[in-house]
């Protein structure tokens, strides 16, 4: 009987944890009906543009920003931020500049910061006939 009573404290807290990572954790996915961004992936030329265009509609007290993941790639830093609201996307944003809101993300290049919440993310468009960038230009604070 204690056994069984055990496990089922066990298997009641198991759940719960589930439960808890889920709701925690799932702010982060992304889910988009627009066909350029479901076809494309996220460091393409027509992804971005269509996402820079989606952008410049939107509000952007509609939008949230979570991180995702942090890469270096060609000895520039990408932060890969999930955008969530009135846009459903990923962007690939260009750090030029780590502020002292992002240094902790650089020194441990994003490790333990997967789903946080980047407030009202600052970014600037560039565009040429090449390629379309997001580039990072500041924040109100990272929020767990």
């Amino acid at each position: 009987m204690y056994k069984t009573g055990r496990m089922l404290n066990i298997t009641k807290f198991s759940v719960l944890a589930v439960i808890a990572l889920t709701v925690a954790c799932g702010k982060t996915e992304v889910k988009t009906s627009n066909a350029v961004l479901l076809n494309n992936a996220p460091d393409t030329k027509a992804y971005k543009d269509e996402l820079a265009s989606l952008l410049e509609k939107s509000d952007p007290t509609k939008l949230e920003y979570y991180f995702d993941h942090y890469v270096q790639k060609d000895n520039t830093d990408y932060l890969y931020i999930n955008i969530q609201g009135a846009v459903e996307a990923t962007a690939v944003v260009t750090v030029r500049e780590w502020d002292d809101k992002l240094k902790t993300i650089n020194k441990f290049k994003g490790k333990g910061y997967a789903g946080a919440e980047f407030k009202n993310l600052k970014l600037e468009v560039e565009r040429d006939s090449a390629n379309t960038s997001f580039v990072y230009k500041g924040m109100d604070g990272i929020s767990d």
